[in-house]
């Protein structure tokens, strides 16, 4: 399945629920020049590509764990401890598609794994632009569990 080449207003399936494609963002950090790249989709949900991780996660903005820019080193969800796993600076390779107001462009970030639940995965954010937390709660997926159409 190729999850690196969705294009504008395609649909695709996850979970069983339709999503519109709206946009797509490439983006490196400060760290690694490994490339990644986040789709906004319809009904405020994101799939991010991560291929040097081998990962694909989806989710949607849930709460604020922390204010600003502050990421803790593990920080707790639902009773469950997640442990940080990485954090950088992101930066914008390019807008493929899509409006670019509405991508959430450079920010820190620190990421969330815990070893009780795999299947989910925290990545938390401070977004510069807006001088607001993204911080996102996201299943874990593998191809079994997106159609594309």
């Amino acid at each position: 399945m190729d999850l690196l080449n969705l294009k504008e207003n395609q649909d695709i399936i996850i979970f069983g629920e339709i999503y519109s494609v709206l946009s797509k963002t490439v983006y490196v950090t400060e760290e690694s020049t490994d490339e990644y790249i986040k789709y906004l989709l319809s009904g405020h949900k994101v799939l991010v590509v991560i291929p040097s991780d081998n990962l694909i996660y989806f989710g949607g903005v849930k709460k604020e764990f922390e204010e600003g820019n502050h990421f803790s080193e593990y920080l707790y969800f639902e009773g469950v401890k997640f442990n940080k796993v990485a954090s950088d600076y992101q930066l914008v390779k390019c807008v493929e598609f899509g409006d670019p107001r509405n991508v959430e462009g450079e920010v820190f970030w620190a990421d969330y794994r815990s070893t009780e639940i795999n299947d989910i995965y925290i990545s938390c954010a401070f977004v510069l632009k807006t001088n607001k937390r993204a911080d996102i709660v996201a299943k874990i997926l593998t191809n079994s569990d997106i159609t594309l159409k």
